[in-house]
């Protein structure tokens, strides 16, 4: 029989256990016949005293009593910033969550998963580049937050489902916007020594293009406690694959960034255009960069970048605490291909140059080369700040490539200055300076270049041309040009300045100068008599081009000579560049024995034209003169002929190229 007093301590524990189970038994009866939504209005007064914004549950709030209780709400909305045309800045259609109770009894939150379906996020900007996400309400708040969390405990989440999430951004500055849809976003934490770690893997859309994405989130309680946690972050799409790995010291307050970014893509171009951006050749990219913050901004260290052939490193700084963001850089490239980035020519389909015959009234309009449309100077004063110093061993442009360039620039408050520049061309040297200052109406340009001792020949070589056409032949060239317009075309019309060439002692194939006005005649008399040497190479003593600048007119007053042993070809005329029309005469002075150069007879060719159509035209006071010789080389038995070389011989001018410099 059992001692009296463990029965009666049986009993009353049964007794204790019953009253408990019937207590439960009616907390579980009244929870589940509890009306939650009674609750509604003071969650939407909370969420209005934290954010400002008004919190709309159209659905029930309902309770799922067991021993993982769980909260399900629909049809959750918070509405957007006042000045937007969205009404809401959040969509949910449904939410739950799912917490372990016995934890909860002892003040630890676990919750099983949390599940997100169909959300809406709406980021935006207004017009001065204020984000909806902004919360006035909640900026001392989060002052307060970040402050006082070092003993914060950060709820345990285990399992995180988000299904059909639209997510869209709109800049209200530049009117762009795009969107990423999440199809399916999965998330689970993890214990790794002693440290809890969120794993996310999600499918995404961006600009129809499939990705995918996972991330990994090192000790949530250190990123609770405001204190430094570790982020990685792949994400594959488009022929491309982009990591991140980094650390955060700061994260409720944005800093002590550090991370490392590596970018492999087969096709940029179709990377580019998820962007709006249309590259006009394809090469594969590979960018490896270093961010980092600091005091001014942001510090991004390209360690290495490759687009086809091209090449590029050094370090970017982002100046973000002024009133406007600076760039300043400084970066070095061993060869950069310009020329390779550049729309392919097209064969076959280049504009026929026409002969330019006298104008008249009621012809249509010639083409232009020079735009009327005003230029962007309100945009260029509407750009960061920016300094640029490039050094490229080598840069190749289309037609030709430099060595040794040496590039510096300077953009700030409209006044954009590229110099100097400095660069190894054809063996010589060349020196740039490029200056625009936007106002208001207008541009004010200068413009200066200054190259010595470039080699023809090898100018000649290096771009792709008849490499045997000429040899040798040192060049300098001096340009100085200024104007002020507020188009490429009043520029243009409006310039004032010099240019002036000059070319040193040189070979060129013979063909060559007939084809710019040379001894027709005598070259055809060479090859009709067996018994003349005939030469392959002209040697030409010195050449100039030199023209003055005024209004856009460029004048050449006996200003363009060159000199060959036998003959000299001089040109005079002007070029309109208001007009873009050409005007200039082409003409031969003997120098060979006596100077029986029967060219003269048909020394009759002008180039004219646009700069658009360029082409010759007969020289009608020529014309004339030539049929005379023609008449009067018959007539005298050709003693005439004769007697106008010998006249031509004596007044021809013994040294053009010194003539042609000396242009006032």
């Amino acid at each position: 029989m059992m001692p009296r007093g463990i029965k009666l301590t049986l009993i009353t524990l049964a007794s204790l256990l019953a009253i408990a189970l019937l207590g439960f038994a009616g907390l579980v009866i009244y929870l589940k016949n509890k009306d939650f939504n009674e609750y509604k209005v003071l969650v939407q007064e909370a969420a209005h005293d934290s954010t400002g914004r008004t919190l709309t549950i159209d659905g029930d709030i309902e309770i799922h009593v067991s021993l993982n209780p769980s909260l399900s709400v629909s049809g959750v909305h918070l509405s957007n910033a006042a000045w937007s045309k969205q009404p809401n800045m959040l969509d949910v259609d449904e939410l739950e969550v799912e917490v372990q109770l016995r934890p909860l009894l002892h003040g630890q939150l676990i919750v099983n998963r949390f599940i997100l379906v169909k959300p809406v996020v709406r980021l935006e900007t207004d017009n001065k580049g204020t984000g909806n996400w902004v919360f006035e309400k909640a900026a001392d708040a989060a002052a307060q937050s970040s402050e006082s969390t070092s003993s914060a405990s950060l709820p345990q989440l285990d399992k995180v489902q988000i299904r059909d999430l639209l997510f869209s951004y709109h800049d209200g500055q530049t009117g762009k916007q795009w969107q990423l849809g999440l199809p399916e976003l999965d998330g689970q934490t993890l214990f790794e020594d002693d440290q809890t770690i969120l794993a996310l893997q999600a499918k995404a859309t961006f600009a129809k293009e499939a990705m995918h994405i996972q991330a990994r989130i090192d000790s949530l309680q250190a990123l609770a406690e405001n204190k430094a946690a570790s982020i990685e972050l792949k994400v594959d799409f488009s022929d491309a694959m982009l990591t991140a790995n980094g650390s955060i010291e700061q994260p409720f307050a944005g800093k002590g960034i550090q991370a490392r970014l590596v970018l492999d893509s087969k096709s940029p171009a179709r990377l580019a255009a998820l962007a709006d951006i249309a590259l006009p050749k394809d090469f594969p990219l590979h960018m490896n960069l270093d961010v980092q913050d600091n005091a001014e901004g942001m510090l991004v260290t390209l360690n290495k970048a490759t687009w086809g052939a091209s090449d590029v490193a050094g370090d970017i700084q982002l100046q973000l605490n002024g009133k406007k963001p600076a760039i300043a850089a400084t970066l070095k490239s061993d060869t950069l291909d310009v020329a390779a980035w550049m729309p392919a020519k097209e064969e076959n389909k280049q504009p026929e140059k026409k002969d330019v015959k006298p104008t008249s009234a009621g012809k249509k309009e010639k083409a232009k080369v020079f735009s009327s449309e005003p230029l962007p100077l309100d945009k260029l004063n509407e750009l960061p700040k920016v300094t640029l110093a490039w050094n490229i061993r080598r840069l190749v442009v289309p037609d030709t490539s430099l060595q040794q360039v040496d590039m510096h620039m300077q953009l700030d408050k409209g006044s954009l200055r590229i110099e100097p520049v400095t660069m190894q061309l054809a063996g010589g040297s060349l020196k740039t300076s490029i200056r625009l200052d936007a106002k208001k109406s207008s541009a004010n340009m200068n413009l200066s270049i200054t190259g010595r001792n470039i080699v023809a020949g090898n100018l000649s070589k290096s771009s792709g041309g008849n490499s045997d056409m000429i040899a040798d032949g040192p060049m300098d060239l001096d340009v100085t040009l200024q104007a002020s317009g507020q188009s490429v075309a009043a520029l243009m019309a409006g310039l004032d300045g010099r240019i002036k060439l000059k070319m040193g002692k040189a070979k060129v194939k013979t063909s060559s100068l007939n084809l710019i006005g040379g001894d027709l005649v005598m070259t055809l008399f060479e090859k009709l008599n067996p018994f003349s040497d005939t030469l392959e190479y002209t040697d030409l003593q010195c050449g100039v081009v030199h023209f003055r600048v005024e209004k856009g007119q460029m004048l050449s007053e006996d200003g363009i000579a060159f000199e060959t042993g036998r003959m000299n070809i001089l040109s005079e005329g002007k070029i309109n560049l208001q007009e873009e029309t050409i005007d200039m005469g082409i003409s031969t002075e003997p120098r060979d024995g006596l100077g029986l150069n029967v060219s003269n007879m048909i020394n009759v060719v002008r180039l004219g034209g646009t700069l658009a159509e360029p082409g010759l035209s007969m020289d009608a006071v020529k014309s004339g003169m030539a049929a005379a010789r023609v008449a009067g080389a018959f007539a005298t038995g050709g003693l005439s002929l004769l007697g106008e070389s010998l006249i031509n011989r004596v007044t021809a001018d013994s040294k053009p190229c010194e003539t042609a410099l000396a242009m006032p």
